[in-house]
């Protein structure tokens, strides 16, 4: 028999032990369980509705965007264009406007888009999603194509020519315009003869770069992007591209040197018929080569001549044109060659000339004024040979006759042209004073400074001749001085019997 002792608060009826949070869960849990074996079809038929709700909300509802259509040209300008929807297999699904919004679902589609002027675009696939805006871009409808190479380096403020072929495959001469893209765009500006007609086939043309002179520092650089476009046209047939460097140029590093003079040359006196020489050093001390530099000099101010025919005088040599590497400089000659011929102006023997001579490129000039004064070469010509008193005798009857020389003789500095000799005497019947022929006139075409003529000639007087007669002759020479001026020479001979 038990007491009760044996199970200690059997009888008593009161739990005095707590349960544990995991019994109390096994409780809950268990009872849950007990629910959805309970109702389990209801629960099944729930979730399916939520589900079914989901889908055909996204289906119908949330998958839907309203998407806007427009078109532009290749410079982003709208475009009133024909838009058809259609859908990923090609069935038309509405027909639009440009800039018109309609409701599409998210997906992939085609579209087919016409304007006047343009090419179609035909089944273009596109895609629908959380963007809600579709943009096309039209090209015009011409048959151009473009060829040429971008150039590879810039100075700031340079201009660069750029040869160009444009192929058309139109039936006729059509319009077009040029683009310029990239790094360039901002950087310089394209220039060209508008209207720019091109005719069927093959067309060159010539455009224009210029850089502006003050530039963004990010415009500075290698590798640089240069693109020209024909305008309306974003093919890779219709670009020009490529890769260039620019550098910022500074005048202040360059210098031009004429002669020993870098502001003002003064050539000092010179004479017509000389030939001049100066030296035309430029230097260049900036990081980079300096090409294509024109040498070259203008009249500014003549007192006689044309300056047209001025500027002829002067010319370079080897050639007017030099290329001037980084941190050094390039030497020419400058010559001036003043014709003997110049005319000075009206009773003066010395004309003043006053010039630039200047280095430039397409971006830079650097100048340095001359003056020039030129002087009137001397003209002289001696007539010798003949004595000033010439008395003659008679032997048996006879009066002696002489045979000499005249020498005419150019002692100036230049050469002299058109000679005529010319005797002149006042006796009766014969003239008793002539040239070796008998004649009264020796003509010759030009004598050069120092050299002389010999002409021969004769005295001879009448036998009839009574003694004590007087003649007076005459010797002219008549020349012409590089100027084109006839000047004269005369020498007296008197001859007595």
């Amino acid at each position: 028999m038990n007491d009760k002792y044996d199970k200690p608060h059997e009888d008593e009826g009161v739990q005095l032990y707590e349960e544990s949070p995991m019994d109390k869960a096994g409780e809950i849990g268990g009872s849950a369980l007990d629910i959805v074996k309970e109702h389990w079809k209801k629960i099944l038929a729930a979730i399916v509705v939520i589900l079914v709700l989901f889908f055909a909300y996204d289906f119908f509802i949330g998958s839907v965007k309203e998407v806007s259509f427009s078109a532009v040209d290749t410079e982003g300008k709208p475009v009133n264009a024909a838009i058809r929807v259609l859908s990923e297999s090609g069935q038309e699904i509405k027909r639009i406007s440009s800039a018109e919004t309609i409701s599409l679902k998210i997906g992939n589609y085609k579209i087919d888009v016409q304007a006047q002027g343009y090419k179609a675009i035909r089944a273009k696939p596109i895609t629908v999603s959380e963007s809600s805006a579709i943009e096309q871009e039209l090209e015009i409808s011409k048959d151009l194509e473009l060829a040429g190479e971008f150039p590879p380096s810039f100075a700031s403020g340079e201009a660069k020519e750029v040869e160009l072929i444009v192929t058309s495959k139109e039936p006729d001469a059509v319009e077009m315009g040029l683009v310029l893209e990239g790094d360039a765009k901002s950087a310089m500006t394209i220039e060209y003869e508008k209207p720019l007609m091109v005719r069927p086939g093959e067309n060159t043309i010539t455009a224009t770069l210029k850089v502006k002179a003050a530039l963004e520092k990010n415009s500075i650089g290698t590798a640089k992007t240069g693109t020209i476009r024909i305008q309306g046209l974003s093919s890779k047939s219709a670009i020009v591209s490529g890769k260039y460097s620019l550098v910022q140029f500074d005048q202040k590093n360059v210098k031009l040197t004429i002669g020993s003079s870098n502001e003002k040359l003064d050539y000092g006196n010179v004479k017509a018929g000389d030939h001049v020489e100066k030296t035309f050093k430029i230097r260049n001390d900036n990081s980079f080569e300096i090409e294509n530099v024109l040498a070259a000099v203008k009249i500014t101010q003549a007192e006689s001549g044309e300056i047209s025919e001025i500027q002829k005088w002067f010319k370079f040599s080897p050639g007017n044109t030099l290329n001037v590497g980084a941190k050094s400089d390039e030497t020419i000659t400058l010559i001036a060659d003043i014709p003997s011929g110049f005319r000075f102006p009206q009773g003066k023997d010395t004309s003043v000339i006053d010039g630039v001579i200047s280095a430039s490129t397409s971006y830079f000039e650097k100048d340095v004024d001359f003056r020039m004064v030129v002087n009137r070469p001397k003209a002289a010509v001696t007539v010798s040979g003949i004595q000033e008193i010439v008395t003659l005798s008679k032997t048996a009857g006879a009066y002696n006759k002489i045979t000499q020389f005249l020498t005419i003789k150019n002692n100036g500095e230049v050469l002299l042209t058109n000679f005529d000799a010319r005797i002149s005497c006042d006796s009766q019947g014969t003239s008793w004073l002539t040239f070796g022929d008998g004649t009264l006139e020796y003509a010759f075409d030009s004598l050069g400074k120092g050299l002389s003529v010999q002409a021969p000639y004769v005295i001879q007087v009448p036998d009839s001749t009574t003694a004590s007669q007087i003649v007076n002759c005459r010797i002219g020479v008549l020349y012409t001085d590089p100027g084109e001026n006839r000047q004269t020479v005369q020498l007296l001979a008197i001859i007595k019997t």
